[in-house]
């Protein structure tokens, strides 16, 4: 590897690059395909890299409670009606 490419992999990222990350994260299926390209590409910068890590952990740590609360929600109704 390069060390510029090493560089540009570590470096910080600025209050504006964030900002176009986030506003990449509001526009419905850009952000789906971004992430994903993020996720994948080699020359995505490591400070993203581990937020989108931890945002994914966190999606399904939160879908996985939605769905245990919803199963219980639906076995209880099943409860009543027999």
């Amino acid at each position: 590897m390069d060390t510029e490419k090493i560089r540009a992999q570590e470096r910080v990222l600025g209050v504006k690059d964030w900002l176009k990350v986030l506003i990449i994260f509001m526009i419905p299926i850009v952000n789906f395909i971004m992430w994903i390209k993020w996720l994948v590409s080699e020359d995505t910068n490591l400070n993203l890299k581990n937020y989108l890590m931890a945002s994914l952990i966190l999606i399904g740590i939160f879908m996985l409670i939605w769905f245990i609360i919803f199963l219980g929600i639906f076995m209880m109704a099943i409860a009543i009606q027999v």
